[in-house]
């Protein structure tokens, strides 16, 4: 592998140039990801507000932060500043943080959140971040307007692809995203794209599937592409969240006739005995199907309990074979096979 460190454009069909130089080659794969998105009308100076960029190299801690966002980038550093002893304020302009996540799950962050001392602002629109010594930052919210002075904001609203300048050599680029085929490869032939700049979700584990597809696709070996609704998404706080594939909400408005089964850590032995009972495992199924729709789990550790609701899915397992495979006792992970029993309406432990 030749390394080549420098700025680097694509400049034409299997052509790069990097500051000058010229390199070619038979494929080439566009993973230059995503950058930090700011809403118009906020400057971002890295010191007083800043992105997630800046916020991974900070030299000390401020006394009081608002994070505007309350997605999962955001709830995840106001969780961390948190329990550094900062002073938070999550502003989130839907109804509730984690907006694309379940419901019931998303209430559950929330409480713990707050018992932790995060405020939290559901509805809020930020008017005005202006810097004076401190921030001072003006939001209107259904109940009225409202101002706060905090010395450092993080705005964690999303992330936007690197794709500038791509169209210039004939790839053509959709809502910012690269545009690809099944095989990732984009409109301008040998040119693949992989990862952020390529299509959501924005996560790292889906990156480097996709870098592997496109590395076994050119090296003309058998491929799988993972579908993206069964990709999972965590969120790293305590507790954490994990979810995989349809929300019940979702499936409603897709107009799916649809069952759930859950299972409370309060009714599992490892959790008792962890002292940490907070949370649940949601099994969302279609009725006619069986198939397993999704997967939502909020509690300690869910994050490492989620992969096996992955593997089901991918391996189109129903529910009820989940609630039928023997799992160790006492462990976390009964939890998602006694989720699956409820929604197959053989629950006995609860």
């Amino acid at each position: 592998v030749d390394l080549i460190r420098g700025e680097g454009r694509l400049a034409g069909k299997g052509i790069i140039d990097v500051e000058g130089r010229e390199v070619r080659a038979r494929h080439v794969v566009i993973a230059t990801g995503s950058r930090p998105m700011v809403p118009e009308g906020i400057r971002v100076d890295g010191r007083r507000i800043m992105t997630s960029n800046e916020a991974l190299s900070m030299t000390e801690l401020p006394s009081t932060m608002a994070v505007l966002g309350g997605g999962a980038v955001g709830v995840e550093f106001a969780y961390l500043f948190s329990t550094f002893g900062v002073e938070v304020t999550i502003l989130e302009a839907m109804d509730r943080i984690l907006p694309g996540m379940d419901g019931e799950v998303t209430d559950i962050l929330s409480r713990a959140l707050k018992k932790k001392g995060i405020g939290i602002l559901t509805g809020c629109r930020v008017v005005s971040a202006e810097v004076d010594g401190r921030v001072r930052i003006r939001y209107v919210t259904p109940q009225g307007e409202g101002t706060i002075h905090v010395d450092t904001m993080l705005v964690a609203v999303g992330r936007i692809p690197r794709s500038d300048g791509l169209e210039e050599v004939g790839i053509e680029v959709e809502g910012g995203f690269v545009k690809t085929d099944e095989r990732l490869e984009t409109t301008l032939s040998g040119v693949y794209a992989v990862g952020d700049v390529a299509s959501p979700p924005l996560l790292a584990h889906k990156a480097m599937m996709e870098g592997l597809f496109v590395a076994e696709t050119i090296g003309g070996k058998e491929a799988f592409r993972v579908e993206r609704e069964s990709i999972p998404l965590c969120v790293y706080t305590e507790p954490q969240v994990a979810s995989i594939g349809l929300t019940e909400e979702e499936a409603r408005k897709r107009g799916m006739d649809v069952k759930t089964g859950t299972f409370p850590f309060r009714a599992n032995g490892k959790a008792l005995a962890m002292g940490e009972v907070d949370g649940f495992v949601k099994v969302v199924m279609e009725k006619k199907g069986k198939g397993i729709l999704g997967v939502h789990m909020v509690g300690s550790g869910v994050t490492e309990l989620i992969g096996e609701a992955c593997l089901a899915r991918v391996l189109e397992s129903t529910p009820l074979e989940v609630s039928m495979v023997p799992h160790p006792h006492p462990t976390l992970s009964e939890a998602l096979m006694e989720a699956a029993a409820s929604a197959v309406g053989r629950a006995i432990h609860m």
